[in-house]
């Protein structure tokens, strides 16, 4: 579980509770976290499940009870929730592929306990039943109880007991530790199939043989974007064991190539598999996992190689959160490929969550000679190389004689160690004994005869069988005719109903926590009579009302734990300058204090900074009394400003060891804080500032792209990125347009995210469309009374986006004259100087102090200046812009430029974070900028953007 700020809670209790009914099994993860900030937090819990899993319950122990989360729908009215302004009391949760994630979960200081439920098909000895354990940190308490019969375990990892209806007891129970592995638990029952009543699952197998595709020629492209850094360097080694395998699998000459791909696309390696050795996975580990993930630009970067060879695998999660994303988009570089000579495509999944319909378009598209895989990363090196040097097969129909229904009635993407699991309804002439499944397909097996054992547990084998009816009805949509609109539109509300009525999780329905009457009636639910759930009850697994389930609850309260003084964070600002109107843009400058950082010279041997003391992991960490210290200093050079009264902990002692010039020791800082806290914003921020320093500024790129690959649902975090990369130049302009228009189709009512937008097009020379977006942003902020003063700036903003237009392509005067003429806004005809805030939170109110060179400031409370200009409004929701605007040419150099930031305790994301915008218009359509974005942590925060010394024009 992490916040919304990326400060991870702790894991301190994990109890496992599953029962293995041959064929399937369920787990109920019992977990408790802590809290040690002192406030509350939003978090995102986000857990990886077995391959197929479905999640049948999520819940959270507050006050003495369940909050139990309800299936609903996934209509317009959930839609309309979870992409809009969020009720507090909802909280929402969805499957990517074979990760479950909620999201907005308020987690209050102390402990906090939720349990998740998921049942998952068995597949046999090739897939036996796993705990996932690798990887958990060390927890006070791990409690591990597994049911079943004849199970089968390695040596010395607990107790097994016999009880009394001779089921099998797993127990193991350990304090204070962290699992060194995964507990693989196999299952003796010979049996093929279960059968209670009318219900019926069988295991078969479709494909009994299938013919070699061997990897001859083969480019692997290995996803390095930000959301690889938790398991890095366990993906280092799967690929080192991947091609390690591959020699085993075909130990004749092959020819390899490794690319690895994030924001951008490096080669690491070409040659011979044989050759490919530790130099070159040293060679990954030092580009690190930083930066977005555009898969698409990975796609045609391997298009326009000379060589590829005719085979493509893909090391990635596929959450695209850069460039395009889409299926359609996804397919129309297989074209490109197919020239290329690639006639298959395979994919290993990494990463928690992750996009298995993406993958599946290129491994199953049919624009290539073969279809591939979709391959789970958990998977063994050896049994990834079998199967990618094996062919795959699909169009396999299934039939059961008798029954009602089948499902799956067609399978595809299945090999010959591949088993399926069957469901059918059976017909009341059936009798006991044996059934017959028919398969049908390349390579088809006999008729195959199954021999039924009773289900030992009726409830379990109930939900999964009504969870395949549902599957059912899908292959009945997927298969209707277009032209009878009317059935398919049947169907699918049956199977939203069908869904909701018995809790079953899938693309029709979502979970969401309702905490009120009101929320229930919404989504056509009755409060007083909540659906029952599976649950586990003493020892084995039944389905519950919701009443005992909650008299359970209560009586497994936990105590608080006690608090943990966390270590607090957070980071700084600066700015660049450029310039837009001409049909030739100049490239970006550096503003001074940046400048004057890169030119000062570097130390032979650079001090480490004074405050810095030891932490527990040999890592040296910010100490109170040295940070006040060193917050003490004075900056001798750059922008006025003093880092103390925003910046807190780390974040403070590396912009303080960069102002000193000691960028080296600072980017070691960032780094080693980034090893510990890889989800951290302000970890990549302080990362990104000291590459920026030593002028890296392709990495910084990668470190502020790092925040749109982590977070890519949250429209906030998607502007700050874009306000970092937009200050590096016209570089990353590709990768700004695209972070700020992601932002919009998240927050599309939001005036300030339009701005940005509008203004990122302006500079890349995008007239129209930059004049079209602030039109957009206008108009929000028009039909809202506390936005008004925003409309104002956006006034003014229109008439310089067509200023420049103008001066640009003078050929669309009539043109731009009779759009301003619609939108009722004059065009900008005189020069101006406008210093513009705006910030990215929803629950802050910033003000702007603008300071001239006479020492008059203007302010909320005092908005104009003697010497000239004026602040337009005050401006108190959050996401809100303010201006001071000087008309005519400007004259009371220097302008200080200050910020107060009230930090709004409530606030669960704990900092603010926004951007300055200096715009400087000479009157004619020629624009010059200058950007200076800052986050602050501390309340009340008083922050010195520094000053502007004179006209833009002059730098």
């Amino acid at each position: 579980m992490t916040a919304e700020d990326g400060t991870p809670l702790q894991l301190r209790r994990l109890t496992v509770r599953a029962q293995l009914d041959e064929l399937i099994a369920f787990t109920e993860l019992d977990m408790v976290f802590a809290n040690s900030e002192g406030r509350a937090l939003a978090a995102a819990l986000s857990l990886t499940l077995p391959a197929g899993a479905r999640v049948t319950r999520f819940a959270i122990f507050q006050d003495g009870d369940w909050d139990e989360a309800e299936v609903v729908p996934r209509r317009d009215a959930y839609d309309a929730l979870v992409s809009g302004e969020r009720e507090p009391a909802l909280a929402s949760a969805a499957s990517f592929g074979d990760r479950f994630v909620a999201r907005d979960l308020r987690i209050r200081q102390g402990t906090t306990r939720l349990v998740v439920s998921y049942v998952e098909h068995l597949g046999g000895r090739e897939r036996p039943y796993r705990v996932a354990l690798a990887g958990l940190p060390r927890m006070d308490e791990l409690d591990l109880r597994i049911y079943g019969r004849e199970l089968v375990l390695p040596a010395g990892v607990g107790e097994l007991r016999r009880l009394a209806d001779g089921r099998q007891l797993f127990l193991r129970r350990e304090e204070a530790s962290a699992p060194a592995a995964d507990l693989l638990v196999q299952s003796g029952v010979r049996s093929l199939g279960l059968r209670h009543e009318n219900m019926f699952v069988a295991r078969i197998r479709p494909v009994p043989h299938d013919h070699s595709d061997p990897l001859e020629d083969l480019t692997i492209l290995f996803d390095t974007s930000a959301s690889q850094a938790l398991d890095f360097e366990r993906n280092l080694e799967r690929l080192a064991g991947l091609i390690a395998a591959m020699r085993e699998e075909s130990p004749t000459e092959r020819r390899l190539r490794v690319l690895c791909f994030d924001q951008g696309v490096e080669a690491i390696f070409e040659g011979s598999a044989a050759e490919f050795d530790e130099a070159a996975i040293a060679a990954i580990r030092r580009r690190g996992a930083l930066g977005a993930s555009n898969l698409v630009e990975a796609l045609r970067y391997v298009a326009s190689r000379r060589a590829v060879g005719e085979r493509l695998v893909l090391m990635t999660d596929a959450v695209v959160t850069s460039g395009a994303g889409s299926v359609e988009a996804l397919r129309a570089e297989l074209g490109l490929l197919a020239k290329a000579g690639i006639r298959r495509i395979d994919a290993i999944t990494m990463g928690g969550i992750h996009q298995p319909r993406l993958l599946q378009a290129l491994t199953r598209s049919g624009a290539l000679a073969s279809e591939g895989l979709v391959l789970r990363g958990d998977l063994s090196a050896e049994v990834s190389a079998r199967k990618l040097a094996r062919e795959v097969h699909s169009g396999i129909t299934i039939a059961v004689p008798g029954s009602e229904w089948v499902f799956p009635s067609l399978v595809d993407s299945v090999q010959a160690d591949d088993t399926v699991l069957v469901f059918a309804e059976l017909g009341e002439d059936l009798a006991a004994g044996p059934l017959q499944v028919l398969v049908e397909g390349p390579h088809a097996p006999p008729p195959i005869e199954i021999s039924a054992t009773r289900a030992s547990s009726s409830s379990l084998l109930r939900d999964a069988w009504t969870a395949a009816y549902v599957g059912w009805m899908g292959e009945q949509v997927q298969s209707c005719d277009p032209a009878t609109a009317e059935l398919c539109a049947i169907w699918r509300r049956r199977i939203s109903e069908w869904s909701t009525r018995h809790r079953i999780l899938n693309g029709s329905t979502a979970l969401a926590m309702l905490g009120r009457a009101d929320d229930y009636r919404r989504f056509g639910l009755d409060e007083a009579d909540p659906p029952s759930l599976l649950a586990f009850g003493g020892d084995r697994v039944e389905v519950y009302e919701r009443a005992r389930v909650a008299a359970r609850g209560r009586a497994h309260a936990l105590a608080p734990e006690p608090a943990i003084e966390p270590v607090p964070v957070s980071p700084l600002t600066s700015g660049r300058s450029e310039q837009v109107g001409a049909a030739t843009e100049n490239p970006a400058q550096p503003w001074a204090s940046a400048t004057e950082a890169r030119r000062a010279p570097r130390p032979a041997a650079e001090p480490r900074p004074s405050w810095l003391t030891e932490s527990k992991s040999g890592r040296r960490w910010p100490g109170e009394e040295q940070r006040q210290a060193a917050a003490a200093v004075k900056p001798e050079l750059g922008p006025r400003w003093r880092p103390e009264e925003a910046y807190e902990g780390l974040y403070l002692a590396i912009m303080e060891t960069l102002r000193r010039g000691v960028h080296a020791e600072a980017l070691r800082l960032a780094r080693d804080w980034r090893a510990d806290e890889p989800a951290d914003v302000r970890a990549l921020l302080a990362l990104g500032e000291a590459f920026e320093a030593i002028g890296l500024v392709d990495q910084a790129a990668r470190a502020y792209g790092s925040i749109l690959d982590l977070f890519p649902t949250r429209p906030e975090m998607q502007r700050l990125a874009g306000e970092r990369l937009e200050r590096l130049g016209s570089a990353t302009r590709h990768l700004v347009l695209d972070s700020y228009g992601r932002a919009i189709r998240r927050q599309s009512g939001s005036p300030s995210a339009h701005r940005l937008l509008g203004y990122a097009l302006l500079r890349a020379s995008y007239y129209r469309e930059a004049f079209d977006t602030l039109v957009a942003g206008f108009a929000w902020a028009a039909a809202r009374a506390e936005t008004r003063a925003i409309a104002d700036v956006l006034y003014d903003d229109i008439g310089l986006a067509a200023a420049a237009w103008l001066r640009a392509r003078p050929g669309d005067h009539e043109f731009i004259m009779a759009a301003l003429e619609v939108q009722g806004i004059a065009l900008a005809t005189t020069p101006s100087l406008r210093f513009v805030l705006s910030w990215d939170t929803a629950l802050s109110d910033v003000d702007l102090h603008v300071r001239d060179g006479d020492g008059q400031p203007a302010f909320h409370g005092q908005p104009a200046l003697t010497s000239g200009g004026k602040l337009y409004g005050d401006v108190k929701e959050g996401f809100g812009v303010e201006a001071f605007v000087i008309d005519g040419i400007a004259a009371a150099y220097p302008y200080n430029l200050k910020i107060f930031y009230p930090l709004a305790v409530d606030d669960p994301l704990g900092y603010g974070m926004g951007k300055l915008e200096i715009i400087e218009h000479d009157g004619a359509g020629r624009l010059r900028f200058d950007q200076r974005p800052f986050i602050v942590q501390r309340g009340d925060a008083k922050l010195d953007l520094g000053t502007l010394d004179g006209p833009l024009a002059a730098r």
